[in-house]
């Protein structure tokens, strides 16, 4: 959501109106801290879920999820902001992360109500 702030932002802002940056980077922290949490739960969850000896399989998917797919996003990215422009595409990547998100909060509930099993 920080990123879809501050591409709005650089899109809508002429460089008159660019001493409000500091509002991006302040967005940007608060993004930056909530992927921090994500990463934690996320990997608390995929740590109980699994028997201890089979912690390593999901957890090296994980880790290619985690490190192979924002690479394939910086090169989409690289593409679109060739194509759009970089405030544009990085409004564009921020509603669809928003989108993706709730499209994943619907189809799967139960990360919402997730507790630690017993």
């Amino acid at each position: 959501m920080a990123v879809a702030l501050a591409g709005s932002f650089t899109v809508v802002s002429p460089p008159a109106v660019m001493v409000w940056a500091w509002l991006v980077v302040v967005m940007l922290v608060v993004g930056g801290a909530a992927d921090m949490l994500s990463a934690s739960l996320c990997n608390a969850i995929l740590q109980q879920s699994a028997t201890p000896d089979m912690q390593g399989r999901p957890q090296g998917v994980y880790i290619i999820i985690v490190v192979g797919g924002p690479r394939i996003a910086d090169l989409l990215h690289g593409w679109s902001a060739e194509l759009l422009g970089a405030g544009t595409t990085t409004l564009i990547g921020g509603i669809l992360v928003i989108l993706g998100v709730r499209v994943s909060m619907l189809l799967f509930p139960q990360f919402s109500h997730y507790r630690r099993p017993n």
